[in-house]
């Protein structure tokens, strides 16, 4: 019997029943250069549905050009884009009995990233107030009627919907973008009967809501996300009273369930989107307060990826319905495997930001996830039975080789895998000790270690792939997933006794004085310095970062800002564009990027400026079987995304059922 009866219970919104209280919420909407949804999103959405959830609510159909975020982005704007969304829902109604599917009309407003290369040439941004956005430009402060006019847009864009075959419509009123400028006194300082009050703030969105009613009648559910706190560095912003007020006004305007979000692109942490360093569920308190305001269902959104703690939240009464876009992108059976108790097979968000930090790189890319290498890839990605069965040997149990292990066995092949350590997990090991981390990764190593018992794969611990064993093994495959070692840049004193690595100090195998300088700026280098400064509070370790470049490269931006914000609230100084001249035995030589020479005291000085791929296996075991592939590190350094994505590449290569067709 299953133990989730909640979350797996029906509900209705206004006139439309949902089969379960899942509901995916949007991301992107991602579209071709004249903003027509593209076939990976399609594909996306509808390997979603098949997934078990009760709703599937699209992103990203924006209502008119002035407020598209990037030239890639789906548009509601005009009579000519209704047979690509007709199709669109058509697919995702076929794919699951009794799913019902929406689409979340979104403007970006003053939220335009005009400077990016993927922006919409030619666009100057509005908004309810000329409020210059921290990454953009001041925008056009739209008139009474040009306001008048965009509430139109609103209504015309869900007509579109209705007439394509969609169950409801939704809008983005959270997050800084338009609707939520409107709402929020942050960004809404106007005078006429759209600014000043509660009431008046609201209006907008009241008004949309109406339009909508109006043109596609009263039985059309509305969607809508608002903001339960804006978490900005300056007043008057959004808190939750405020949020309260707003809730009931959007009820009688007609608005058939709310949903309470937090933060924008302007805030720092909390965020629109939070990383791993936020708990699960941080936003459950807002809609447990908007629900003691109003009838209609409200759900929870944000950090949500364990159906125990959703059934939680329901059985508390804290929310109606639980809001979940980044766990069923990681894994799009998660409300299967809930429903049928297989909770241990789930593949668990990591929270790593990796598939809205890939949205972001300057709006042109397609967004990936670290974990789940098939999203986005659902086509050309599918898994086909093998017709001929190899002998595999996977060496090396990171995330690269526990991918790879997993989708040979899945195909049909014998998989056999050697780690020489005690345990699974390469690298992953390293980055559960780094602070936050630990929260998420040890879920993704439970996922591997089921999927390959689950698929008969052979793992054996501590031992070591010396050419020996591998002859008397005899593979047909070898699968090299050997890692990569520190780099060591040659500076001038880099042999000297103060001079440590950062994985042995992650290792806790070095100890480390309290003047520390850190050689290096990327993602291991601020993960050490973050370590240092969570384990030493009270000694006040002094702290210096240098690096050749910038800080943070290769790292997501919304992990970044947040890291970096941390670091300098605990004092570590950075210094960018710094060359490392020599370390002495008191410390390190640098040339700031003025060109200014200075010496920094350290007792201790930690390496962590990149690694190099280990191919030494690679070349002892190279002439050992007919087929011989690298993933991971050890092809190139990379991250986590990368290797995963490797590993399920050369999975399916040994059968070549990568499929390139579009």
């Amino acid at each position: 019997m299953n133990k989730l009866k909640e979350l797996f219970s029906s509900i209705h919104i206004g006139t439309m029943e949902l089969k379960n209280r899942i509901c995916l919420g949007e991301i992107g909407g991602e579209a071709d250069a004249d903003g027509f949804y593209t076939d990976e999103y399609i594909d996306f959405m509808v390997e979603r549905a098949k997934g078990g959830a009760g709703l599937i609510m699209s992103g990203g159909g924006c209502p008119d050009i002035s407020g598209v975020a990037s030239q890639y982005i789906a548009r509601l704007d005009d009579d000519k884009y209704i047979p690509r969304i007709r199709e669109m829902a058509r697919r995702i109604h076929d794919a699951s009995p009794g799913v019902k599917v929406g689409v979340q009309i979104f403007h970006v407003g003053r939220q335009m990233h005009v400077f990016e290369r993927g922006a919409m040439p030619g666009i100057t941004p509005v908004a309810p107030s000329a409020i210059k956005y921290f990454f953009g430009v001041v925008p056009h402060e739209l008139t009474t009627q040009e306001v008048e006019f965009h509430v139109n847009q609103y209504g015309e864009a869900a007509r579109r919907l209705k007439e394509a075959g969609f169950d409801c419509a939704g809008l983005h009123g959270a997050h800084g973008y338009f609707i939520s400028q409107f709402i929020s006194p942050y960004t809404n300082k106007r005078t006429d009967k759209y600014g000043g009050s509660i009431e008046n703030r609201a209006r907008f969105a009241c008004e949309i809501i109406q339009s909508i009613k109006k043109k596609c009648g009263k039985d059309f559910p509305v969607i809508i996300k608002i903001n339960g706190d804006d978490f900005v560095t300056s007043e008057p912003q959004i808190h939750i009273d405020h949020t309260i007020e707003v809730a009931k006004l959007l009820e009688k305007a007609g608005a058939d369930e709310v949903h309470i979000s937090g933060g924008q692109h302007e805030s720092i942490v909390p965020s629109a989107v939070g990383g791993y360093m936020l708990p699960r569920g941080v936003y459950v308190e807002f809609a447990e307060a908007v629900k003691k305001a109003v009838s209609i269902p409200v759900g929870a959104i944000h950090r949500i990826n364990d159906p125990v703690l959703a059934e939680n939240i329901l059985e508390k009464k804290k929310a109606d319905l639980i809001w979940m876009c980044r766990p069923l992108i990681a894994d799009p059976e998660l409300p299967n495997k809930a429903f049928e108790g297989r909770t241990d097979e789930i593949r668990t968000c990591i929270a790593c930001n990796t598939c809205i930090g890939k949205v972001w790189e300057e709006w042109i890319a397609t967004s990936h996830c670290a974990i789940n290498p098939e999203a986005f890839r659902e086509r050309r990605f599918e898994i086909l039975p093998t017709l001929s069965p190899k002998k595999v040997l996977v060496i090396g149990g990171g995330p690269g080789g526990l991918e790879a292990a997993r989708v040979a066995a899945l195909i049909g092949h014998k998989v056999t895998l050697w780690e020489q350590d005690k345990k699974l997990g390469g690298q992953l090991n390293l980055a559960m000790i780094a602070p936050h981390k630990k929260r998420e990764l040890p879920e993704l190593m439970r996922y591997y270690e089921v999927q390959l018992k689950k698929l008969g794969v052979v793992v054996e611990l501590e031992k070591q792939a010396t050419t020996s064993p591998v002859a008397q093994f005899e593979p047909d495959v070898i699968i090299i997933a050997s890692g990569a070692k520190p780099l060591a840049p040659p500076i001038p004193g880099a042999d000297k006794k103060i001079v440590v690595d950062a994985l042995n100090v992650l290792k806790g195998k070095t100890k480390v004085g309290n003047k520390v300088v850190v050689i290096g700026g990327g993602e291991i280098a601020m993960e050490t310095a973050h370590f240092l400064v969570e384990k030493d509070k009270e000694k006040k370790k002094k702290i210096t970062m240098v690096v050749r470049s910038k800080m943070g490269k290769g790292m997501v931006r919304t992990i970044y800002f947040w890291a970096r914000t941390e670091l300098e609230k605990a004092g570590v100084e950075m210094l960018t564009r710094a060359k490392t001249e020599e370390i002495t035995e008191s410390g390190v030589v640098i040339v700031d990027k003025g060109g200014h020479k200075r010496t920094i005291e350290a007792d201790t000085v930690i390496m962590a400026a990149g690694m190099k791929s280990d191919t030494v296996l690679h070349d002892t075991l190279q002439d050992m079987a007919p087929e011989i592939y690298l993933v991971g590190d050890c092809l190139f350094p990379s991250n986590i995304e990368s290797a995963i994505y490797q590993g399920a590449v050369v999975g399916r290569m040994l059968d070549a059922h990568l499929r390139l067709r579009n």
